[in-house]
């Protein structure tokens, strides 16, 4: 069992976002995931807009919100099926969702996808 990073398209939406928690994990622009372990020769690491940060799913979750207010909840359909609900203040709790999900995570994904289509530039 480990933590969930972000893909690579919730990291580069999340970055349009404004997203900058330091990290030590995140994605070069085209796409290849490099961790602290590894060697990034693109700039100094956490001081470069050449890179996208990666982090959990659960640090990108509680980002959304603290700073966003948007909340994702996620529930069991049934044993192979998830959904995710995205709330904002003033929403309606069905407005928003994620259904179909074939594991929590992935409903997860989805959700933070979705909810970071919501925040405002």
């Amino acid at each position: 069992m480990q933590n969930e990073i972000i893909t690579f398209e919730t990291a580069k939406l999340a970055n349009e976002k404004e997203f900058n928690i330091s990290q030590d994990s995140g994605y070069e622009l085209n796409g290849k995931y490099f961790d602290n372990s590894q060697d990034y020769d693109g700039c100094k690491f956490g001081y470069c807009k050449e890179i996208y940060l990666a982090p959990t799913q659960s640090l990108l979750q509680r980002w959304l919100r603290e700073i966003h207010k948007i909340h994702l909840t996620i529930t069991s359909i049934s044993q192979e099926s998830w959904q995710c609900h995205i709330t904002k203040k003033g929403d309606s709790l069905g407005k928003n969702y994620i259904e179909d999900a074939y594991t929590y995570e992935q409903a997860l994904e989805e959700g933070l996808y979705e909810a970071l289509k919501l925040i405002k530039n």
